[in-house]
């Protein structure tokens, strides 16, 4: 019996030594914010990357692997974690494994009427919005959209190829 005794109280010693020492946790302090890659959002990918930063005690990343991810996104998420800083809380090892997960979605495309008022330029850093919440960075960027350029124009200065053509573009006289 006094064995039995003797296990339970090294098990029940052990129980409460595990619990006193604090489990480290991983914070993000500052994201660097994704950057959408251009042709993934021409190319309409979604999808979700999965990243394991080593942390240093300090907050800095002293490496970035690929878990899971689409080729076209994975190196945005690793420049956005490699330039992240983090707040290491009880952290006694020389590195910690923090796991980021990025959510690329696509957003409403851009209107004709937006990249007009930009002068037809179309800036992918400014069509981007970046969102955290428990772990998860939300990455939503707006894909291109293609105008109609005559749009823009009134018909009486829009003239079709068959009409320079035929050199007859003027109204034609009702008969």
């Amino acid at each position: 019996m006094s064995r039995l005794g003797l296990f339970v109280f090294v098990a029940l010693a052990s129980v409460a030594t595990a619990q006193s020492v604090p489990k480290p946790a991983v914070f993000v302090s500052r994201l660097s914010p994704p950057i959408y890659p251009r042709l993934a959002l021409q190319a309409r990918i979604a999808t979700t990357v999965v990243l394991d930063v080593t942390v240093r005690p300090d907050g800095s990343v002293d490496s970035v692997a690929l878990f899971s991810g689409h080729p076209m996104l994975n190196d945005a998420a690793k420049e956005s974690a490699k330039k992240t800083t983090f707040e290491c809380r009880d952290c006694r090892e020389s590195s910690t494994s923090y796991r980021m997960t990025y959510q690329f979605e696509l957003g409403d495309p851009l209107s004709c009427k937006e990249i007009d008022a930009n002068s037809g330029i179309y800036d992918s850093i400014a069509a981007t919005e970046v969102s955290q919440s428990q772990g998860v960075i939300t990455v939503r960027g707006r894909p291109d959209t293609i105008c109609d350029p005559t749009e823009s124009l009134s018909p009486a200065k829009f003239r079709s190829a068959k009409c320079l053509y035929l050199w007859r573009c003027g109204k034609r006289p009702l008969q």
